[in-house]
């Protein structure tokens, strides 16, 4: 299931960001309720939905989004002691959390053209990234042919973007700039688990909850696309 709208702070319809040290306050007083959470948590093996709802209520999925975009403007010293205060509550639950922050950082050190699609609709994306190349990447006339399976997507199962990384290939061959290491771009694809399906069938998957597609591995996936992305 995905967040809920954001309403944040949104008094007189205008977001007001926490500080630093409201935002450590914030994720101390997350304790108590991941505790509480913690045994569903391990069931489920995903966040529950009282927890995404509560971080999305809170604005925190906007910490890492820099201040003129409609974010927090906070650093990494920041999701680093709130991940350290959410885990004397329920250690998984706020690894999971941390990385949904985390990621909006790599959309913030993008360029302009990802940072307009993915914060269109409000000022941050829920979007797993996972980092491992495993897929591939041909150059196309007019952008790149991209296929591959993507694993351990942590957070998925709340995502409304993901974002997955391959390697080039041109010839067949992995393409290897200058520096002697494969050429690597990471692609935004937007919401793999639509409903309802459509027509396009999902790449098969291993057990249940083990990559990417995991939660539906009966429905059907499309996947709108952005360009590759060269991080500054």
């Amino acid at each position: 299931m995905k967040p809920p709208p954001d309403t944040a702070h949104s008094g007189a319809g205008i977001h007001q960001p926490m500080t630093h040290d409201e935002a450590v306050i914030w994720a101390e007083g997350m304790v108590p309720a991941l505790v509480s959470r913690a045994s569903e948590a391990e069931q489920l093996r995903e966040l529950p939905q009282a927890t995404i709802d509560e971080v999305t209520a809170s604005g925190a999925f906007r910490l890492l989004v820099p201040s003129d975009l409609g974010g927090w403007g906070l650093g990494l010293r920041s999701i680093t002691e709130m991940t350290r205060a959410m885990a004397h509550g329920c250690m998984s639950s706020a690894w999971t959390i941390s990385f949904l922050m985390l990621h909006n950082w790599f959309v913030a050190r993008g360029p302009k053209v990802l940072q307009d699609d993915l914060w269109a609709e409000r000022p941050y994306v829920v979007m797993p990234c996972p980092l491992a190349p495993t897929g591939t990447a041909t150059p196309v006339s007019g952008g790149y042919n991209m296929t591959g399976r993507w694993q351990w997507a942590t957070g998925v199962q709340h995502a409304d973007w993901v974002m997955v990384n391959t390697l080039v290939v041109r010839d067949g061959d992995p393409e290897s700039p200058r520096s002697g290491s494969p050429s690597r771009k990471s692609f935004p694809a937007r919401n793999p688990f639509p409903e309802p399906p459509t027509s396009r069938p999902c790449p098969p998957s291993g057990p249940p909850r083990s990559g990417a597609c995991r939660r539906r591995r009966s429905r059907t996936c499309s996947c709108r696309r952005l360009g590759p992305v060269d991080w500054a």
